[in-house]
């Protein structure tokens, strides 16, 4: 089996490549822009993209297009690209420059482990899911279920007659199947959350002023350039 007629095995960074050329698009007209409108708006017009990507996703069924996932994981690769450095600009911009360093490490260390948290999350809500949903879906199984005769022309009458087994184990695989992609639609509605209460708080940062610490000039070009080497090293 594979998906778009490709191996299983490729066919999942076809369908993921996408979101990361739109992230590489999208990071350096973000650092263009950053200098001039500031990482505000930039910040919360990335993190509106990945929620409303985030949020798609919860509608993922066994009959979504690759289309569906395509647009998607492109709109999520433009939100994270506008997003994520403007953040990390505005987040070292307030750092002293002599403590840039430590800066740096503990956004990677808080990144490592938020992202962590939001895996563990995830797989726990599919995988407790899973076995919900397929319990839901066994229950609903009746002679009138709609892919009944599909199955069981699949397998042939007459296999389907003599042998009802074999039908009985075809229909528990598709709905093992459907179950587990239910599971990762729901698996998205923690990220959902996470992605409203981003952009609340992108616009609670956007209302207030932008904190600086007193540098002279010079010391303030050399934070600049500080502030984008780190942000570089960052990705």
């Amino acid at each position: 089996m594979g998906i778009m007629g490709l191996p299983l095995l490729v066919a999942p960074a076809i369908i993921l490549l996408p979101e990361g050329l739109a992230a590489a698009v999208a990071l350096p007209v973000a650092g263009f822009l950053v200098t001039r409108v500031g990482p505000g708006p930039l910040a919360l017009t990335g993190t509106i993209m990945v929620a409303l990507a985030t949020l798609s996703f919860t509608r993922l069924g066994l009959e979504t297009p690759v289309s569906f996932l395509t647009l998607n994981l492109v709109l999520l690769g433009l939100g994270m690209g506008l997003g994520m450095m403007p953040v990390m600009t505005a987040a070292l911009d307030v750092v002293p420059l002599e403590l840039n360093n430590q800066a740096t490490a503990l956004l990677n260390m808080l990144r490592q482990v938020g992202s962590s948290f939001g895996i563990a999350i995830m797989a726990t809500v599919a995988q407790t899911h899973q076995a919900m949903h397929y319990v839901r879906l066994a229950e609903k199984l009746t002679y009138e279920y709609p892919m009944l005769p599909e199955l069981t022309a699949r397998l042939g009458w007459a296999l389907a007659a003599y042998d009802p087994s074999g039908l009985w184990a075809v229909v528990a695989a598709q709905f093992r199947l459907q179950a587990a992609v239910y599971a990762l639609a729901d698996a998205f509605i923690p990220a959902v959350i996470f992605g409203i209460l981003a952009v609340c708080g992108v616009v609670v940062l956007c209302c207030c002023p932008k904190m600086r610490t007193g540098r002279p000039a010079q010391q303030e070009e050399d934070a600049d350039g500080a502030r984008l080497t780190q942000t570089l090293a960052h990705f």
